[in-house]
C-alpha cells in the first residue's frame, strides 16, 4: 500500500509487447530469414558430443563422472532442460519396443514429465530416447553406466520393488542420496 501507481506491466504495456514480437516475427518470415538460427542445428556436432562424453568418463572419478554424462545425454537426446532431468524419478521412466525397425529389437528409453517450468499445471508429456549406435554418445547406455556405477562402486542398496513407496521418490540422477536431487 505505499505506492500509489499501478502495475507498471498492465494491460497496455503486455499488449504492446505481444504485437511487437509479432510485427518482428512476421518482419523474419517477409525477409527469408534463416530459421534454422538459434535452433538445435546450433548445438553440439558429433565430434563435440563424442569429447563431451569422453570427459565425463575419463577426466571425472567414476560416480560423479558417469551421473554427469548420464545427465548431459539425456537433455540433448531427449531434448529435456536441465531441471527436467535432475527431477526425473525411476517411476517416471519406462521402455516401449518400437517395431518394424530392422533385424534387432528397437527399445526406447521413454520419461514421462509433469513438472518443470514449461510444465506448471502437471499436464504429463512424454520425451524419449532410442540407443544409438555410438556408444560413447547413447543415453541409454549411458543410464546403464550410471546404474551399474551406483550400485556397483558407490555400493548403493538396491530398491525393493514390493512398494511403490519403497522406490518410486528414487531419482534417476541423485545427489547427496538416492531421495534427493542436484541442487
Amino acid at each position: 500500500g505505499i505506492n500509489p501507481n499501478g502495475v507498471a506491466r498492465g494491460p497496455l504495456v503486455k499488449a504492446f509487447l505481444d504485437n511487437l514480437e509479432k510485427t518482428r516475427t512476421q518482419s523474419k518470415r517477409k525477409n527469408y530469414e534463416d530459421r534454422g538460427k538459434n535452433t538445435l542445428n546450433d548445438g553440439y556436432s558429433k565430434a563435440e558430443l563424442k569429447a563431451v562424453s569422453h570427459y565425463f568418463m575419463t577426466e571425472k572419478n567414476i560416480p560423479t563422472g558417469s551421473r554427469d554424462r548420464l545427465c548431459f545425454l539425456l537433455s540433448h537426446a531427449m531434448l529435456c532442460r536441465s531441471e527436467t532431468t535432475l527431477g526425473m524419478q525411476f517411476a517416471d521412466l519406462f521402455s516401449l519396443i518400437i517395431e518394424n525397425q530392422g533385424v534387432t529389437p528397437c527399445i526406447s528409453l521413454v520419461a514421462t514429465i509433469s513438472f518443470g517450468k514449461t510444465n506448471q499445471h502437471g499436464k504429463i508429456e512424454y520425451c524419449s530416447s532410442v540407443r544409438h549406435r555410438q556408444v560413447e554418445v547413447c543415453s541409454v547406455g549411458a543410464l546403464a553406466v550410471n546404474l551399474f556405477s551406483r550400485f556397483h562402486f558407490e555400493n548403493e542398496p538396491f530398491p525393493g520393488f514390493s512398494t511403490r513407496s519403497a522406490w518410486y521418490d528414487t531419482y534417476v540422477i541423485k545427489g547427496e542420496d538416492r531421495f534427493s536431487p542436484i541442487e
